[in-house]
């Protein structure tokens, strides 16, 4: 969804708060999967008990089949971490108690009669959410994609990871996801800590030269000895 932007780490944990209400469950596992997969809503929707489910646990990885995919370029499998497993283990808890079915080919997601889910009851649940949070700016279930391609690319620095694990076809498309603000390019930037190791131009130096300033060495004179 065109203009969503992605959210922090705090605004994360505020949404995941601020579901209520008999489908909170449901709802606050919806988010966080979505957070932590990187799935489109329709992709979300369209799981089974059986994709988040097997054996009495939650699976070890979550795929999204082709034809579920935007594109159809090819299904994607994604790991799941120990919030996403800890959400699918409440939202399986839930749906036995609420009666609804947990059958291998139920849906995941649910509506109040039992139904899969409809996009726009699903876009409703994160509107409201982020209503009750008092979030700002445009945040939509594709938030949830964009944050979790951003955290892929911090925790990666690699463009083609993000890639790959939001089933792009195009690089292009993976950079429209990504925005650098000014603190992650600030620490992106290389500081030689010239300042702190001056120290080793005076021993360069045999002690010879004495500094010109209490921060940088005299100008060079002559080549270094690095052997010393």
């Amino acid at each position: 969804m065109k203009g969503a932007r992605e959210l922090s780490d705090d605004e994360v944990i505020i949404l995941v708060h601020s579901f209520s209400g008999k489908y909170a469950v449901r709802n606050r596992a919806l988010f966080i999967l979505g957070c932590c997969s990187g799935a489109r809503i329709s992709e979300l929707l369209s799981l089974n008990v059986k994709d988040v489910w097997q054996f009495g646990r939650v699976v070890d990885a979550v795929y999204f089949e082709r034809r579920n995919t935007k594109g159809k370029k090819e299904g994607r499998s994604i790991p799941l971490v120990s919030d996403a497993q800890a959400a699918i283990t409440e939202l399986i808890q839930w749906l036995k108690q609420e009666g609804f079915s947990t059958e291998k080919n139920a849906p995941a997601f649910p509506s109040q009669k039992g139904g899969r889910l409809k996009r726009r009851q699903a876009l409703q649940v994160i509107e409201d959410a982020k209503n009750v949070a008092k979030l700002t700016g445009k945040v939509t279930s594709h938030s949830c994609r964009k944050t979790f391609a951003h955290r892929v690319f911090r925790n990666s620095g690699n463009l083609y990871t993000v890639k790959e694990a939001l089933g792009h076809r195009s690089i292009s498309t993976t950079e429209q996801y990504l925005s650098i603000s000014e603190e992650e390019l600030r620490d992106a930037i290389p500081d030689f800590g010239i300042s702190q190791k001056s120290h080793v131009f005076i021993h360069c130096y045999g002690g010879r030269l004495p500094l010109l300033s209490p921060v940088f060495p005299p100008p060079l004179t002559q080549p270094l000895n690095l052997n010393v």
